[in-house]
């Protein structure tokens, strides 16, 4: 549901999400972000609790391994449940199977007792399921997972837009703290760092690790899509999705029809391998020589060589080696861009991550199994570094201070330690931290709830631009030109209740709490 649920998103979103078109009577009718419904959350989590309250009733079944499964339940709730807190807020809490007769009036909790539940379930779940699984096995949810969703869950609570003196909006669902928890406390972040430590303690005996073989490019790839690996904590996965098949047309359908466009600001924030900032001027067109044979990355003035391997294993770059044979050839009218839709080149860049080389065949990745990755070890290591930063200490922990743990990260894709980084204010580590993790986890569904989380509005509304690429008709002369994104309702109309889903009209008719400003 999750894979599918993001195509039918795409379609929608252009005529209601981002034109601002979306409200409270759309929010499930067209799936424009989030459903409260057709994601499937609520099945999912009475199907858990159907199965936590009757499993012990199957014969011949281990008691071991019934408490196994019903750890496993309790973990499919709680990362539905995870999801729908960082879209939603406060959630009705559903804590058993809802029969023929009994009460289906369920307001929604206050944040704190929904973070409660949440770290709940996960605690429940943790002393009865393996640190790993195995290889039979594997894409289960584990210990190492329960511990790494409750992470995920009190960082996001530990956030301003939960944790501040004042809520990012008011009205009744602010009032009854079902979106903020109604003032700041340090101890929320002290409760990441604990939930953090916690996880490294139970991994020094059977370690998950970042993969690291001394090649920076493949190792990140095989780190977020590789089953198996040594660094996922919790997957979605698909059995019959392959690249190369024509049922990939879930990933390869969205690179297509555009879904995957990226800005060029976002490219530009890959700094150099040596750490610093890209920094290129855009105020005129930037022009160098492709050259007639060898690596167009060490063409003269080229200004996307030498970056963070992060950057081509996320976005396809002009110029960027591809994994099976051949160079990127996306300028206007290009080789790439007349092979496929022309949406998916349109704005000089996009989605490489789980696209590959766009291609059903000859790329080193076709015949494997689609992977996405909820959580990944960096995670924990961003987040412990983050919530060492913010907890207001000197920022050092039992398991390495907040340089040491943000550094673990970059040493895979051996990248430097970032320029300055020792002397920095708290705001401008957190600056830091937040762009490692935009580096880190493009097109995985963080990005955007860090912005939402730290109630980033600069962000949503400061001007875009994507890149124009065309190449002369001698063959030669490659021109790169910066323009505007024009069609932005956020520029303008930008208000915080985009931080939070709309609540469906006829859930609230029902009785359910809506969400301020919907």
């Amino acid at each position: 549901p999750l894979l599918t649920s993001r195509l039918v998103i795409k379609r929608q979103s252009d005529k209601h999400y981002y034109n601002g078109q979306y409200n409270s009577a759309v929010t499930d009718m067209y799936r424009t972000k989030y459903s409260f419904i057709h994601e499937h959350c609520w099945e999912s989590v009475r199907a858990a609790w159907n199965v936590i309250e009757n499993i012990d009733g199957v014969p011949d079944m281990d008691e071991t391994l019934k408490k196994q499964r019903k750890a496993e339940m309790k973990m499919v709730i709680a990362v539905h449940y995870t999801d729908m807190f960082r879209h939603f807020g406060g959630l009705p809490i559903i804590d058993k199977v809802i029969n023929p007769g009994d009460v289906t009036q369920y307001p929604r909790a206050t944040v704190e007792e929904t973070v409660n539940f949440i770290v709940r379930l996960c605690n429940e779940a943790a002393p009865d399921l393996p640190w790993k699984a195995e290889a039979v096995d594997d894409g289960r949810f584990t210990k190492a997972g329960a511990l790494a969703c409750k992470v995920r869950v009190l960082l996001f609570a530990a956030s301003p837009v939960f944790n501040d003196t004042q809520p990012y909006l008011g009205g009744e669902a602010a009032t009854q703290h079902i979106v903020w928890y109604g003032d700041y406390q340090q101890s929320r972040w002290e409760a990441v760092i604990e939930a953090c430590e916690e996880f490294f303690a139970e991994n020094e005996a059977n370690p998950y690790t970042l993969i690291d073989t001394g090649n920076p490019r493949e190792d990140f790839r095989n780190g977020y899509f590789n089953r198996g690996n040594s660094e996922i904590l919790i997957s979605t996965r698909s059995t019959v999705n392959k690249i190369g098949n024509i049922t990939d047309w879930i990933f390869q359908s969205i690179g297509l029809w555009g879904s995957g466009n990226a800005t060029l600001n976002y490219l530009e924030m890959f700094p150099k391998t040596d750490g610093t900032a890209a920094n290129n001027d855009w105020s005129s067109p930037i022009t160098y020589e492709w050259p007639a044979n060898g690596d167009p990355m060490l063409a003269k003035g080229n200004p996307f060589a030498n970056r963070d391997p992060r950057c081509y294993e996320t976005l396809v770059v002009l110029g960027d080696k591809k994994i099976g044979t051949g160079y990127w050839q996306i300028w206007q009218n290009g080789p790439d861009p007349n092979e496929m839709n022309p949406t998916a080149f349109k704005r000089g860049t996009k989605m490489h991550k789980f696209m590959f080389d766009h291609t059903r065949n000859g790329s080193s990745m076709s015949g494997k199994f689609l992977q996405w990755p909820w959580i990944r070890l960096s995670e924990i290591y961003l987040s412990y570094a983050e919530a060492l930063n913010e907890a207001g200490s000197s920022g050092n922990g039992k398991y390495g201070d907040k340089y040491a743990n943000i550094q673990k990260v970059r040493d895979r894709v051996d990248m430097p330690e970032v320029p300055n980084i020792r002397s920095m204010s708290k705001e401008e580590f957190r600056e830091a931290i937040l762009l490692e993790r935009a580096l880190e986890f493009g097109f995985e569904e963080v990005r955007w709830f860090d912005l939402v989380r730290w109630k980033m509005q600069e962000e949503f509304t400061k001007p875009l631009y994507w890149l124009s690429i065309t190449r002369a008709k001698d063959g030669k002369t490659i021109t790169l030109e910066r323009k505007p994104v024009t069609d932005r309702y956020w520029k303008t109309n930008f208000s915080p209740k985009w931080y939070f889903s709309a609540i469906p009209l006829d859930e609230v008719q029902k009785g359910l709490v809506q969400n301020p400003g919907w």
